[in-house]
């Protein structure tokens, strides 16, 4: 391989919101006629080039190229899954199987495994009160106490049956160390279910505020 092509590096970028997930992918190579490549229908253009476009387009949407050639940029959509595929990556982990009000764990003890939610549904209690409910589309359970190195700040319940991969913290670093990208993944979950939690915290407050001063009228 020419030493130019080696040292080249190739860019990737993500973004991730509740419905849609969007990437980016950029070399430094010379890039190609990505037009002739996409309006191509028949199979003597398709012969040699192409079919990588061409099947893309089936399982993407929003697929685009910069002029160059050398970017490539497109979207998937967000299904509201019942139930998740176990990644390559946590498949001999062990599988915890729930029933309709088994404790999962129980708000302060030590948070030494994160769970990867497979199916069902799992309710989250501070105390008595029940403060929100997790389903496959969070991907994660446990994972602020279990990073953080806390103590459980909640107790979570299986409402029905739920089926959970639990990951210890020494296999989650070799996952890390192995496939870095899980770790920016995590911390972008991580950033986003905080942002919900302000939010809430926002509205609570202002809800308070807006009541005090009913009281004082």
């Amino acid at each position: 391989m020419h030493k130019d092509i080696r040292e080249r590096k190739v860019f990737f970028s993500y973004r991730i919101t509740p419905d849609r997930s969007y990437f980016t992918i950029r070399d430094q190579g010379d890039g190609f006629n990505w037009r002739q490549r996409k309006d191509a229908s028949d199979e003597l253009n398709l012969a040699l080039h192409g079919h990588g476009i061409k099947m893309v387009g089936h399982y993407v949407e929003n697929l685009g190229y910069n002029e160059r050639g050398n970017e490539v940029a497109f979207e998937f959509p967000h299904a509201n899954h019942e139930s998740n595929a176990v990644p390559g990556v946590f498949a001999n982990q062990e599988e915890l199987l729930c029933n309709n009000g088994d404790v999962v764990f129980t708000e302060g003890e030590e948070s030494n495994h994160l769970y990867y939610i497979v199916s069902g549904k799992l309710e989250i209690f501070s105390g008595n009160n029940l403060v929100s409910t997790l389903s496959p589309d969070d991907i994660f359970l446990g994972e602020m106490s279990f990073l953080l190195n806390n103590r459980r700040s909640a107790t979570v319940v299986s409402r029905g049956h739920s089926s959970l991969i639990r990951v210890s913290k020494n296999d989650f670093v070799d996952v890390i160390k192995r496939h870095p990208h899980y770790g920016l993944f995590l911390a972008r979950l991580l950033a986003q279910r905080l942002s919900k939690l302000n939010t809430m915290v926002s509205r609570l407050q202002a809800g308070e505020e807006t009541t005090d001063a009913q009281r004082r009228l």
